[in-house]
């Protein structure tokens, strides 16, 4: 075994060079090994939690969330019509000749696929008005009809078997009752299952089919259909509808109801809110998995663009070093390395190459993503991109992704290089560049003028407390002053601070603090059990929300 004096030269130099050249790979590869993390995850997250948390009724897209409150809201309501246990949603009979369909239930919504054609917005208008949907649905489905009023027929009649009703009244002509104005026209959804029991048959409660009696007695007892003739014998136990024509030609029982009208934005708006958490597809392939994480991705990319550039940056900090009078440019973070040295070389490489591929790279390629899109705004492009335009003007959209990162690279050039070589000068340039950004987005004002330009004021009194922050340590550090007045200023820093986190924190407050009055009124006209658990929670909102808002009188005299 050699001593390390008796190693090679370059045996020794490159032991020196790993750890430098191990941190440039990890840079390097740094947003690789995210972009693999994001689809690994993703692809856990799609095939594993979601199918777990569907298992235990959890849903993570709108349309589910929207489904499952309109469950809440029909479950009760047809269990108190029926007055009797709704079968639960797995509970679907194939077909109607299998069981007697003595309970008209949420599963018969599902099998007859009339909540799959539905939108979002429609199944919350439905969860808003019950009756009116249950009323929509058994108007634009005969099979559907048909179903409620078996069950209608035995709940008032009881002695009679719901399969036997179902079969005769099966062969009636219902075309009639098969319109929106006739749903529209009922005053609740019993009263229009009664008017299509009374207009299609005649029930006589006091004589029942005794078999016993004889044929004779039986036929005098049956049903008498009107507008149709009676089959005289059921062959078997298989339902046959009388006529197709009675069926709607829409898609959905609500197509000829402006109210649930289905237009080619809501299919796509429907698409979309049957995505999980807003982005991925029931099971989909790992290709279409790939292209559904696109925004996860870029997201990632663009908050992890400042930590890789001042990596970079430190891996070619060069200072002046005076030694035996000469002056020597070492690596800062390495005093030991001579800069540019073939020592230093290894990692400088790394250093440069991540610069324009990555710290270039990242803005410029989203930039034209964006550039290329025909709509920015359109509801696909703006739920997969609008994290990094939403809150700018249509023309600004560019804002956040060129001039913030050119702000935030000037900042981090200046201190993370030897740019500007002289400490005493780093102090000065801060402010300098601080107040030309403040400046900028005084002038441009990039951000929407929703609420009285509240974004802008923000943007502007946030980086008017950077420029006096700055400026405050500039003038401490860079002058003489007594120790009162480092205290005095720092005090004074340190109390605008505050001020503006008190500022940002109240127009936060009063945002949420509307939004959630919104909500709860909204909330307490749809539902009697939050009228009831709601209540405190309103109190504390009507409580909080003047704090925050500006007065009326205020508002008039503006």
């Amino acid at each position: 075994m050699w001593p390390h004096s008796a190693l090679p030269r370059p045996l020794r130099a490159c032991d020196g060079d790993a750890p430098r050249v191990a941190i440039g790979v990890y840079h390097l590869s740094l947003p690789v090994l995210v972009i693999i993390g994001i689809l690994l995850l993703s692809f856990l997250v799609v095939h594993v939690a979601v199918p777990v948390g569907q298992r235990f009724g959890f849903s993570f897209n709108e349309f589910g969330r929207s489904l499952k409150q309109l469950r809440k809201v029909i479950d009760p309501m047809l269990k108190e019509i029926w007055c009797k246990p709704v079968a639960s949603m797995t509970e679907a009979p194939s077909t109607l000749a299998l069981g007697t369909p003595d309970a008209f239930s949420w599963a018969d919504l599902e099998r007859l696929g009339i909540l799959g054609n539905l939108t979002t917005a429609q199944l919350q208008q439905a969860a808003e008005n019950p009756d009116s949907f249950l009323r929509a649905a058994a108007a634009g489905s005969r099979e559907l009809l048909l179903s409620a009023c078996a069950a209608r027929t035995a709940q008032l009649h009881p002695q009679a078997e719901a399969q036997q009703v179902y079969q005769e009244l099966a062969q009636a002509h219902l075309r009639e009752f098969l319109t929106p104005e006739f749903a529209t026209q009922s005053p609740n959804f019993t009263a229009m299952l009664d008017t299509v029991l009374d207009a299609a048959y005649t029930f006589n409660e006091e004589t029942l089919p005794v078999p016993e009696e004889g044929p004779e007695q039986e036929e005098a007892d049956e049903l008498r259909l009107v507008g149709s003739e009676h089959a005289e014998h059921a062959h078997g136990d298989v339902v046959t509808v009388a006529s197709a024509a009675d069926e709607l030609p829409a898609k959905t029982p609500f197509a000829a109801n402006s109210t649930f009208s289905t237009t080619s934005l809501e299919n796509r708006a429907f698409l979309m809110d049957s995505l999980d958490f807003g982005l991925f597809s029931a099971a989909p392939r790992f290709g279409q998995l790939a292209r559904q994480s696109i925004p996860v991705i870029w997201v990632s990319l663009v908050s992890l663009w400042p930590g890789l550039l001042s990596s970079f940056l430190q891996m070619i900090w060069c200072v002046p070093v005076p030694e035996d009078d000469v002056i020597v440019n070492r690596l800062l973070p390495n005093p030991s390395v001579i800069c540019w040295s073939d020592e230093h070389l290894v990692s400088a490489r790394f250093a440069i190459a991540g610069l324009f591929f990555w710290c270039l790279g990242i803005p410029i390629a989203l930039a034209t993503l964006l550039l290329r899109l025909p709509d920015r705004h359109a509801p696909d492009n703006f739920r997969r991109f609008g994290y990094f335009f939403q809150g700018l003007e249509r023309q600004f959209w560019w804002w956040d992704l060129l001039v913030k990162r050119f702000d935030l690279g000037l900042m981090m050039l200046v201190a993370y290089t030897s740019v500007v070589p002289d400490p005493a000068a780093k102090l000065a340039i801060f402010p300098v560049l601080s107040g030309f950004q403040a400046l900028l987005v005084a002038c441009v004002r990039p951000y929407t003028n929703d609420q009285a330009e509240i974004l802008d004021v923000l943007e502007v009194t946030l980086c008017s407390i950077r420029f006096l922050l700055f400026s405050g340590v500039a003038m401490l550090l860079n002058l003489e002053t007594s120790t009162q007045t480092v205290h005095l200023v720092a005090y004074l820093l340190l109390l605008v601070l505050v001020l503006g986190c008190m500022d940002f924190f109240a127009h936060f407050a009063a945002q949420v603090l509307r939004d959630a009055a919104t909500r709860t009124k909204s909330s307490a006209e749809k539902s009697a059990p939050w009228r009831s658990l709601g209540g405190f929670q309103r109190f504390v909102i009507d409580l909080a929300l003047p704090l925050f808002t500006e007065a009326r009188s205020a508002k008039g005299a503006k």
